[in-house]
């Protein structure tokens, strides 16, 4: 009985979950599956980048008849710490499953909204989980991270209808804590309150403050690129980049922030909101920049 039990064990894991067996592509099998089945029943996401580092595949799947990536499985099973992690590592976004009675494809944001997992979902979307969508000549649209509308030109690149803020993570046990983070860092943000309305995300504080003209006086409350000595040399840039605010950040750069400047821990902005995992920011740098580093004022002397 216990042999014919084991058996039926084997027998309806390999139906319900799939042959783990199949999760072949890319790195080794049994890293593919064991990301699978950490993704589908915890939140340990410090073992899921284990196994994404030591060459687990992030577009393996529990094979047929489900085909559910990691991603799949954290969106189905409502893992929003897991999900947003497993985004931040780049796994891919519209790959078509079993949707098991959610939605058409199957994609990770679908099985999210058929769920009721609406913090999951919009964490996708926000990172560009929306399927692409066709255009003319058979060809598809790249889907932008969290952008409205057309492609970025040098008249909306600081338009904020167009680039949702975003903000500060939320989700089970991985919370950022602006107020938390004041208290912890007060010394840093009494010596630069630019830095604390930063991690705020006062985007029209900043902004007034930023496009006065003492904004030319290095260290200033004014100044766009004040450093904080008492915390690795750190800018008002860097504080919004790594708490989400994404409004902050173009209101910096529009009036003068140099965001590719880095602090002496290694950051600047845009590796301050990779690290962060907050990708609709990395996405918007990665617009200006191709448009130029555009910005609304003279490049600051300093």
């Amino acid at each position: 009985m216990a042999a014919w039990g084991d058996q039926f064990n084997v027998v309806y894991y390999l139906v319900r979950e799939g042959d783990p067996r199949t999760a072949t592509k890319g790195g080794a099998a049994h890293l593919n599956n064991e990301l699978n089945n950490v993704a589908r029943n915890t939140d340990d996401t410090h073992r899921a980048r284990d196994l994404v580092d030591q060459g687990a595949d992030l577009s393996s799947t529990n094979g047929a008849p489900w085909h559910h990536t990691p991603l799949h499985q954290a969106s189905y099973h409502g893992r929003y710490a897991m999900a947003e992690t497993l985004v931040g590592l780049g796994a891919p976004l519209h790959l078509h499953s079993n949707p098991c009675g959610r939605g058409t494809h199957g994609t990770p944001l679908e099985l999210a909204r058929g769920g009721g997992h609406h913090a999951i979902a919009k964490m996708l979307t926000c990172n560009g989980g929306e399927e692409p969508v066709a255009v003319g000549g058979g060809g598809v649209a790249r889907q932008e991270m969290n952008r409205v509308g057309g492609p970025p030109d040098l008249t909306n690149i600081f338009d904020r209808t167009k680039y949702p803020n975003g903000g500060p993570r939320r989700g089970p046990g991985d919370d950022q804590d602006p107020c938390g983070v004041t208290v912890m860092c007060l010394p840093c943000m009494v010596l630069c309150p630019l830095s604390c309305l930063a991690t705020h995300g006062c985007a029209d504080l900043v902004d007034g403050l930023t496009s006065l003209p003492c904004k030319f006086i290095p260290c200033s409350i004014c100044d766009p690129n004040a450093i904080n000595p008492f915390w690795f040399c750190s800018q008002a840039m860097g504080w919004a980049a790594s708490h989400g605010q994404l409004h902050t950040v173009m209101v910096l750069a529009k009036n003068g922030a140099t965001l590719d400047r880095v602090n002496s821990a290694g950051y600047n902005a845009r590796s301050d909101a990779e690290r962060e995992r907050h990708q609709h920011i990395v996405q918007w740098y990665d617009d200006w920049a191709a448009l130029g580093k555009p910005r609304n004022c003279p490049a600051l002397p300093f």
